[in-house]
């Protein structure tokens, strides 16, 4: 399952998270999403990253982050590439998730690290590996989201990135109060890149 051909290819520059604007009931205000995006793109941002963290992904239900990208993809109607947020705490939503990226457009998925995969680490690869597996060749984006520690070992990283061929790029999103960790000095090919922005590293 690689990106559909009409799919907008991923670009050097700014993503922003979209964010989520809600009514006064709670509900999707459709109207003021259309205008992020418009203003957005009219700013030149460079794609979009939706449904994330930074964009309320945890206020909204399975059903509603579909419908979100749904609407997005059709707002963005292919002017900038899509990364579409994946992330979930078992591999067969992760999944879900990736097909419908496929179906509108996406130009790859992102999938956070589950919180519970860092007290289990030997379990990220596994995870990844079924996410990948059942998502096709549409590129994924690992996001190391540990907002209570240092985030994923670099060795940790390298073993799960390396038997999953989609796997293009890591993004650390680590607390800034956590201790960082020490380079793995492998040349996994992947780039990884941090919250602060500029070019990722090779």
């Amino acid at each position: 399952m690689s990106p559909r051909p009409d799919a907008a290819p991923l670009r050097r520059g700014v993503v922003p998270v979209l964010q989520t604007p809600f009514d006064s009931r709670g509900a999707l205000d459709e109207t003021s999403l259309g205008r992020l995006v418009e203003e957005a793109v009219a700013a030149g941002a460079s794609g979009f990253l939706v449904p994330a963290v930074a964009g309320e992904v945890s206020c909204l239900r399975f059903d509603e982050r579909r419908f979100l990208l749904r609407r997005v993809a059709g707002m963005v109607a292919g002017r900038v590439p899509i990364i579409a947020g994946a992330s979930a705490p078992r591999p067969r939503e992760a999944i879900e998730q990736a097909r419908l990226a496929r179906a509108v457009g996406a130009a790859a998925y992102l999938v956070a690290v589950p919180p519970a995969l860092y007290r289990e680490p030997r379990l990220v690869e596994p995870f990844f590996r079924e996410v990948a597996e059942g998502a096709g060749e549409l590129p994924l984006m690992v996001q190391d989201l540990d907002f209570t520690g240092p985030g994923l070992d670099p060795d940790t990283i390298w073993a799960s990135s390396t038997p999953c061929p989609p796997w293009r790029r890591s993004r650390s999103s680590r607390s800034p109060r956590a201790p960082s960790t020490r380079p793995s000095g492998r040349p996994s090919g992947r780039r990884s890149s941090s919250p602060g922005g500029g070019p990722p590293a090779r």
